[in-house]
């Protein structure tokens, strides 16, 4: 899909040039002016802002490439998009989710066999998932990339790289920790077992049920 939208974009950009006799090599600040104001048209900042992403991508490898002297946007002011703090979910909704984690949990145990148990790992990992998140305040992305060396219990802390390769440490309370000590001592041994000859076993905390990370 990206790669559909950037040869669009790129696709687009270089026949408007085109029809205006215009070299892509050296397009004039006039030129892009223009371009940039038919591209403002009737767009959202959002769709702008790739569109224009795809076009500088394309001069800058044509730079590197020597097809062109060099990217001709770097001189013009581009609009920016307002920085957006991230969505977070609220108390009852976190509430929700650990009351399904809970039922989740309530019909695993009455499953026999190997289908319960892993029914129940899942079930304790779920709920270790929600209250971690909730507490340090993580990312999806973060969550799924810790590890178990990130995590000190003894703490109640939680390391993980967050946008930027910046590392940030989240803070977990006492429910954040029941849970991940029951998911660590009862559950995660569960999901491990389920990986098909593992070449080395996985340093992430949270697993799925193939014994994979997230």
């Amino acid at each position: 899909n990206t790669s559909r939208a950037y040869a669009t974009a790129v696709g687009a950009y270089l026949d408007w040039l085109t029809e205006r006799h215009v070299d892509w090599r050296r397009p004039a600040r006039s030129d892009l002016r223009a371009y940039l104001a038919r591209l403002g048209a009737g767009a959202s900042r959002t769709t702008v802002a790739q569109r224009l992403a795809a076009i500088r991508s394309f001069h800058r490898w044509a730079a590197r490439e020597d097809l062109a002297p060099g990217d001709p946007w770097g001189a013009i002011a581009t609009p920016r998009l307002p920085r957006r703090l991230p969505r977070v979910l609220e108390t009852d909704q976190i509430d929700r989710l650990l009351a399904a984690v809970d039922r989740e949990l309530a019909d695993a145990v009455d499953r026999p066999g190997p289908a319960g148990m892993l029914a129940v790992a899942l079930a304790l990992r779920d709920r270790a998932l929600v209250e971690t998140a909730y507490a340090a305040g993580l990312r999806i992305s973060e969550l799924a990339a810790a590890d178990l060396g990130s995590l000190d219990r003894r703490r109640g802390e939680i390391r993980v790289l967050g946008k930027g390769r910046k590392e940030r440490i989240g803070l977990l309370g006492r429910p954040a920790l029941a849970a991940l000590e029951a998911y660590l001592e009862e559950a995660r041994v569960v999901l491990l077992a389920q990986a098909r000859a593992p070449d080395a076993l996985p340093a992430e905390v949270f697993l799925n049920h193939r014994g994979q990370p997230l």
